[in-house]
């Protein structure tokens, strides 16, 4: 898996929750609400709601879930 997509995934998360104030519902929201919009449209409640599911107590890192995002999502696929 391209690591520049995990980095800028990871990267995206302590942009919009650095300080780790959001609720995981929020962070999934603040993720989705800087991704293209035909994302949006298409994937983003998903992607929502999988990141509040995986991460239901935010003690995962940015770095960890950067990848699972990255991976459920297929996120890497332009760089295949």
């Amino acid at each position: 898996m391209p690591h520049n997509v995990i980095a800028a995934m990871a990267g995206l998360i302590r942009q919009v929750d650095g300080d780790n104030r959001l609720s995981p519902t929020e962070l999934g929201e603040a993720i989705v609400a800087k991704m293209p919009p035909s994302f949006q449209d298409n994937r983003g409640r998903d992607m929502a709601d999988y990141i509040s599911w995986i991460n239901p107590d935010k003690q995962m890192g940015a770095g960890r879930l950067a990848e699972l995002i990255v991976a459920e999502f297929d996120l890497d696929e332009a760089d295949r």
